[in-house]
């Protein structure tokens, strides 16, 4: 309803001084409800992802680059083998709101994926990742895989640990990554390397 009032007040439909949603106190935001999963449970998701499903090398591949970059599930079906720029090990992100940012990825991931794109025949402009096929895949892809981790890992089902949505945290011993969705999974760059 605030919307709603703050359009017609923009829209000349009523003066800002009648605009009823003005004298209603805005309810408080819940608390972030973003934590950090432990290393050992990092570790039976990767497991689970890596053992089962009709393409585990896509899903582990799909994992890492999230766990390594923090990238939105929209940022890496944008991801292009133009994208990647091996030398310095830098990856393009084209995620939410047009926003567009050089991200730090290991050269395993590099590999990895620059690999993946040549056997699955990506093209320069087109999308990186794809099924065994060749097609590219979609956000149905990131259902079936946790669907699939949440019915071999009933807690990762349970604490609705979902389509990785990542931001960052910076503490002052360096970089870490918080990829979450209601719950998270945090590694740092140190790590992979």
């Amino acid at each position: 309803m605030r919307c709603l009032y703050k359009r017609a007040v923009a829209d000349g439909f009523i003066a800002a001084s009648d605009n009823p949603a003005l004298k209603v106190a805005k309810p408080r935001r819940l608390p972030s409800t973003r934590r950090a999963v432990a290393d050992t449970r990092l570790a039976e998701i990767n497991e689970a992802a890596a053992s089962t499903g009709d393409d585990p090398a896509l899903d582990t591949l799909l994992l890492r680059l999230h766990t390594e970059t923090a990238c939105r599930r929209g940022g890496a079906l944008a991801l292009r083998p133009v994208d990647l720029d091996p030398d310095q090990c830098l990856i393009l992100l084209r995620e939410k709101g047009d926003t567009m940012r050089w991200q730090p990825a290991s050269p395993t991931l590099m590999r990895y994926l620059q690999r993946h794109a040549e056997e699955r025949g990506a093209t320069e402009t087109g999308q990186l990742l794809r099924y065994r096929s060749g097609q590219p895949i979609t956000y149905r892809r990131y259902d079936y895989l946790w669907v699939r981790i949440g019915e071999h890992l009933p807690w990762a089902y349970v604490q609705q640990i979902s389509t990785l949505v990542a931001s960052h945290n910076v503490d002052m011993g360096g970089t870490e990554l918080w990829l979450c969705h209601r719950t998270g999974l945090r590694r740092s760059f140190g790590r992979w390397r």
